[in-house]
């Protein structure tokens, strides 16, 4: 049988390796532009770990219920902000629809225009 020693020698990931993952997480789940690109990117990270968090509730039954609850509040953030960023989503389509709309409108008026004067 290994010894916690031992063990220790397998676990290479550091504390500091996870507090720099964390900042960087942190800084690509917030909406810090209204790109459709970086919005989707966003929403991609933000799915994963969202399933990353379920994860941890289903398979951690040595977690104390204050670690449980503190992964529910985490989890719940996430998904709020994962509805942020599906509202931004439909406003930005929306946007675009009504500015393709706008450039439809103008083309067809152009082309009204153009008909009256060739008669």
């Amino acid at each position: 049988m290994a010894t916690l020693e031992q063990l220790k020698e397998y676990n290479i990931v550091k504390k500091s390796d996870i507090k720099h993952i964390t900042d960087l997480i942190y800084n690509k789940i917030l909406i810090n532009d209204f790109n459709k690109s970086e919005i989707d990117q966003t929403e991609t990270i933000l799915n994963s770990f969202i399933v990353v968090l379920e994860e941890i509730l289903n398979l951690s039954l040595s977690l104390s219920k204050k670690d449980k609850i503190d992964v529910i509040h985490i989890l719940d953030n996430f998904k709020l902000q994962q509805e942020m960023i599906g509202i931004l989503k439909k406003s930005l389509s929306d946007d675009q629809f009504l500015v393709n709309l706008k450039k439809a409108s103008i083309h067809l008026g152009e082309k009204s225009q153009s008909a009256f004067e060739l008669k």
